[in-house]
């Protein structure tokens, strides 16, 4: 663990310089690799914030001209997105109340103007809750603002896009059945809101709502293929804006399952970033030691390694995961599906149990004739992530 935190020094520390909003001690980053950071940064999805930093930093003369020209060019990149994603999004939004079609902002479209400065915080797609009754009216605007159908009525999120840059997500539901203690807690949030805007189409989550909103979206892709690093910038500024009431949530939480994910999320964001004047990190808990090193491996959107290791007993909280043997999990799970999956992507065995012993063998003949490639990449992924790591 402590390998991979000693090479992440460098980014937290410049991570806690770009939340308060102040510039770094030279003198912690003299022997800085800034090609590993630049690299750590694009796996963690956090240039943006690290390129503000090293943009209005005098750094004596300790980065070249093009090391420098990289840095500015990642910050003024997401503030030139942001500024065109705002136009955008309040585009959509006033097209969407205009043909009578309720939506919820969710997600990096509201953390991000907590965040010290413009363009601070990447996101790449526009996500948006929509009144599920109304999902046709929804496509409809979309198509007529130009956007491309990229998918619609498959899953809980229908996707569109229009170059160069919009990708916006209108989910129908926060949750899929397949996450059962998520999906029933959020299955009727949507109802529950209340309106904002003058004209009643737009609603918005309280502070409370969308801070256990934010940590079950978390920890479903934490525990699925893992996060990183900015989650937990979103939960220090989450922690540092947003006005929470304690007693509710933590009687909410345990209707969630996610007490120990909480608690300890909350706990490392505040001990990593609570202090920008030193590189050198407090003590952690035994839990946090874990957990951290697991997102540091994991990066913004997690990897197939991770989803393995994901799988074993101790999860995201096993002390040296080792990936070659946490395979036979992954295969095991692949192999024998909980009934939530049956409800999900299976509903013809979901409703008659006594077909169940005839699933692997239409899985199986369903994947040879439609799906071969993606059986051997899969083989591919496992082979290559289940050789030991170094870390």
């Amino acid at each position: 663990m402590q390998t991979i935190v000693t090479r992440y020094q460098p980014l937290l520390y410049l991570l806690k310089c770009a939340l308060h909003n102040t510039q770094p001690d030279p003198s912690l980053l003299a022997e800085v690799d800034f090609h590993e950071l630049a690299r750590q940064s694009r796996f963690h999805d956090v240039s943006a914030m690290v390129g503000y930093v090293i943009s209005e930093w005098n750094d004596s003369g300790m980065l070249d001209k093009e090391q420098r020209e990289y840095w500015k060019e990642a910050y003024y990149h997401s503030v030139r997105d942001s500024l065109l994603i705002d136009r955008e999004l309040e585009q959509v939004c006033g097209a969407l109340s205009d043909a009578h079609v309720g939506y919820v902002k969710l997600k990096g479209s509201v953390l991000r103007r907590y965040y010290p400065k413009c363009g601070m915080r990447e996101m790449c797609d526009v996500d948006l809750l929509i009144d599920p009754d109304q999902t046709e009216q929804a496509k409809n605007v979309m198509t007529a603002l130009g956007y491309t159908v990229d998918a619609f009525g498959v899953s809980k999120d229908d996707i569109y896009s229009k170059p160069p840059i919009y990708h916006f997500e209108l989910h129908n539901k926060l949750f899929v059945e397949s996450y059962p203690t998520f999906f029933e807690y959020f299955r009727h949030y949507y109802e529950s809101l209340s309106p904002v805007s003058p004209d009643g189409y737009e609603k918005k989550m309280t502070d409370d709502q969308f801070y256990l909103f934010l940590i079950a979206h978390a920890c479903k892709h934490l525990h699925r293929a893992g996060v990183g690093l900015r989650v937990l910038t979103d939960f220090f500024v989450v922690d540092r804006s947003f006005a929470l009431h304690r007693d509710f949530i933590d009687r909410e939480l345990p209707k969630l399952g996610l007490v120990r994910d909480e608690m300890n999320l909350r706990s490392l964001s505040e001990k990593l970033f609570s202090s920008p004047e030193s590189t050198e990190l407090p003590a952690l808990s035994r839990d946090e030691e874990n957990l951290l090193a697991f997102m540091l491996n994991s990066g913004a959107t997690g990897t197939f390694k991770q989803r393995i290791n994901s799988l074993s007993p101790q999860g995201v909280y096993a002390d040296q995961p080792d990936t070659s043997k946490n395979k036979w999990y992954y295969i095991k799970n692949r192999l024998i599906l909980n009934p939530n999956t049956y409800r999900t992507k299976y509903p013809f065995f979901y409703r008659h149990k006594i077909a169940r012993p005839l699933l692997p063998i239409v899985r199986l003949a369903r994947a040879t004739f439609k799906r071969e490639g993606k059986i051997r990449d899969e083989l591919n992924k496992l082979r290559k992530a289940t050789k030991k790591s170094e870390d």
